[in-house]
């Protein structure tokens, strides 16, 4: 069962670098002249084609990998403690232990992640630090080229990437460790005496929450900003479909990048046990030492007769009795007779 639990993830991730290497080798094949030249001085190699195909090949997964390691083991103690310190006297906090998943969810946990490096990655595409990162012949080049501005930035957020990827992978790896414990908090001590109901929600979800907020959003905007800066730039230089094709490929390997997570997520899936202990650990010393016992049921919902039968009573005023009519037998015995004689 463990067997099938990973290969899944691990013939994606085979698909992910085949990928990068075929569509270096067209590239290749077709401008091995006009991109003969060094992309940065941070990559190993002297030639664009081959330093981009290091960089999502090995850098990225590498470093993702290397940012969850240590985010975990610092940053999920820390939220923890600043979460028990903010809410701790009007929530309650207790540990649900949950048996393993027999899968990997890959979509729903890699893809925030990398949305948050892709963001991060525009944020830090400036003018200054392009110039630092990108070589002078990448520079020269490029700027030969028509759009050379639009053109430059997609290929220097290809160069941040590993290193924002690893920024994220450090953030999302604590709300991961924080996941894995099952500590979960209720406010339903402060909410008793008055209307707003209780809510459970664990303490990796909240953060969760907090996080991919910015991620989804910024990176929705940012993204948009830079496709409508490529057609504005190339519109008058290239086709419209090739404009088009453009614009789809660049869309298409925003989102094959997110694969470049699945190392990190099969090291979490190995760990989980592990980091899950080292997070209750840490909450033993917060005083979260109760087992939260969890459920959830659902009642029939009352038939409309009954229903509305109770919505009459509730608008009767107080003290008013119902009138009902006396019965005229009871067990045999007639009360019209008695009435009479």
């Amino acid at each position: 069962m463990r067997f099938f639990k990973y290969f899944k993830p691990i013939l994606l991730f085979l698909i992910y670098e085949a990928f990068w290497i075929i569509l270096a080798l067209i590239i290749n094949f077709y401008f091995s002249t006009s991109l003969n030249f060094d992309l940065s001085y941070f990559i190993p190699t002297q030639y664009l084609v081959s330093e981009l195909i290091i960089n999502v090949t090995v850098f990225i997964p590498l470093g993702g990998l290397f940012g969850y390691l240590i985010g975990g083991y610092i940053l999920a103690p820390l939220f923890l403690f600043f979460h028990k310190l903010l809410y701790g006297k009007k929530l309650e906090y207790g540990i649900q232990f949950k048996p393993p998943s027999e899968k990997i969810n890959i979509i729903s946990k890699g893809f925030f992640p990398l949305m948050l490096a892709i963001n991060l990655s525009f944020s830090l595409s400036t003018e200054d630090i392009l110039n630092f990162i990108l070589s002078a012949s990448a520079n020269s080049s490029l700027n030969t080229i028509a759009g050379a501005d639009t053109l430059i930035k997609p290929i220097g957020l290809s160069v941040l990437l590993p290193v924002c990827f690893a920024i994220s992978m450090f953030l999302f790896s604590s709300i991961w460790f924080l996941k894995n414990s099952g500590i979960i908090y209720s406010n339903e001590k402060s909410v008793r005496e008055v209307t707003e109901p209780f809510v459970i929600r664990s303490v990796g979800g909240w953060m969760h929450t907090l996080i991919k907020g910015y991620a989804g959003i910024g990176v929705v905007i940012t993204y948009f900003q830079i496709i409508y800066e490529i057609v504005t730039a190339f519109s008058e230089a290239l086709d419209p479909l090739i404009l088009a094709v453009v614009v789809l490929m660049w869309t298409v390997l925003l989102f094959i990048l997110f694969l470049a997570t699945i190392p990190s997520l099969i090291f979490n899936e190995i760990i989980r046990n592990r980091s899950g202990d080292y997070v209750r650990n840490i909450g033993v010393k917060l005083d979260i030492v109760d087992e939260a016992i969890i459920t959830f049921e659902l009642r029939e919902q009352v038939k409309e007769e009954k229903a509305k039968e109770l919505l009459e009573r509730l608008d009767r005023p107080k003290g008013e009795v119902e009138e009902k009519e006396a019965p005229k037998e009871f067990n045999g015995f007639n009360f019209s007779e008695t009435e009479e004689k």
